[in-house]
């Protein structure tokens, strides 16, 4: 018969396998009496967490929410994402250059203990704490427009990178941050593993997994943090926001052509371009990481983990949120700048390089170089010169361009005898 120890009221029982004594129950539990409580305490909590998110959520779907309380908390998503995803980058950041000298042998726990001391790591801690301390509604988060709020959010949190560095730049801010939130995942997930073999009294299962728990988060952390980066430094629209530039090859524009009156402003047709490229940009990055990151928990943490979990809302939500970026970025677009890069682009104009066909550059007239050889210069060519060579070819000449005869010079009167 299985033995149970029961630890409380609130934090329940562990049963323990058959084959267990009753000594053996009583040296175990004395040996890990503390990790076990600390397990069962994160897996009640993690229950009551989601007992009230399905409370609110119920008081939502009820209406009982205000339009008003209802929009504010659709809002703060957007604030709240973006101190998330810079304090996640700031983390992850620690994580890779706050963990000590790398030609110096240190154990994983010594380099924990490092970058939880980092100035770094506490720096990030507190924006995500700011977050999280924005006003939320569980059934409103659920919804939509808060999704997509949040979705802006995040894409503004890596803003800071694209502006130093473009794609590369948001690319690698933003896998600093997918890395940490997969790390933060990978140990949302083996708690909850760890407290459901304790509960159902697979105790060696659950020593293993807590041995490994270290290990899972930062092999978690090493797949995700290039997978983010990748993907947003390719696809993502917020590296992408550079007026006049083109995300994915013009495919905004072809659309464009179908979806915009060719009598619609400059602006307009701006927009739905960028709205076009940024919709299509994003729901792919989404997708694509959404993809890689179940590919990567299903074989690290978490096994039970379908490839394609949420892919299709991370798309449709990466949709939404590039087409209003790209749509408010494009209609700012400057026309005249659009036009020249699209000429730029079509004549293969380099820009130390205006004139293709000369033999001068902008970068040759701004050094000071003197000319090496003779400038050889063209004669101006006359219309008589025109016309002679025309005639010389048997080429005739339309009557409006011959070009009238000279002037026959007036006789000079005799002089007076």
């Amino acid at each position: 018969m299985p033995i149970e120890v029961d630890f409380g009221t609130e934090l329940g029982t562990v049963v323990f396998p058959e084959d267990y004594t009753q000594e053996q129950v009583f040296d175990f539990v004395k040996q890990n009496r503390s990790q076990i409580r600390q397990n069962l305490i994160q897996r009640r909590q993690q229950e009551m967490a989601d007992e009230t998110s399905q409370l609110e959520a119920a008081k939502f779907r009820a209406g009982e929410y205000g339009a008003l309380e209802t929009l504010g908390g659709q809002i703060a998503e957007l604030p709240k994402a973006a101190l998330s995803g810079l304090g996640q980058a700031a983390k992850g950041f620690a994580r890779v250059f706050e963990a000590g000298d790398p030609f110096t042998e240190s154990t994983p726990e010594e380099q924990r203990q490092m970058v939880a001391r980092s100035p770094v790591t506490a720096a990030g801690q507190g924006l995500v704490s700011a977050g999280e301390a924005m006003p939320s509604l569980p059934g409103v988060q659920e919804t939509i427009p808060a999704q997509i709020s949040g979705g802006i959010g995040s894409t503004l949190s890596v803003l800071p990178g694209a502006l130093v560095a473009g794609p590369v730049g948001a690319g690698a801010l933003y896998g600093f941050s997918a890395g940490e939130a997969g790390s933060e995942d990978a140990r949302r997930v083996v708690n909850r593993r760890i407290a459901e073999r304790l509960a159902a009294g697979d105790t060696q299962g659950a020593q293993d997994l807590q041995a490994q728990a270290s290990q899972l988060e930062s092999q978690s952390f090493l797949l995700n943090a290039p997978i983010g980066a990748v993907t947003e430094g390719a696809l993502g629209v917020a590296g992408k926001l550079r007026y006049g530039k083109k995300s994915i090859g013009g495919v905004g524009e072809r659309l464009a052509e179908r979806l915009v009156p060719k009598a619609a402003s400059v602006r307009t047709q701006n927009m739905i371009r960028g709205g076009v490229e940024g919709s299509v940009t994003e729901g792919l990055q989404e997708s694509l990481e959404q993809t890689l990151g179940n590919m990567a928990a299903k074989v690290t943490y978490d096994p039970e983990r379908g490839v394609m979990d949420g892919v299709a809302q991370a798309g449709f939500i990466g949709a939404a949120t590039g087409g209003l970026v790209g749509g408010v970025v494009g209609s700012e677009r400057n026309p005249n700048l659009a036009t020249a890069n699209a000429v730029a682009e079509a004549t293969g104009a380099d820009p130390a390089n205006p004139l293709p066909r000369s033999a001068a550059t902008v970068a040759g007239m701004e050094d000071g170089a003197q000319p090496t050889g003779p400038i050889e210069i063209e004669p101006e060519v006359t219309p008589e010169e025109v016309l002679r060579m025309s005639q010389e070819l048997g080429i005739p000449m339309p009557e409006e361009v011959t070009p009238a005869p000279a002037p026959t010079p007036a006789p000079t009167p005799a002089p007076a005898p």
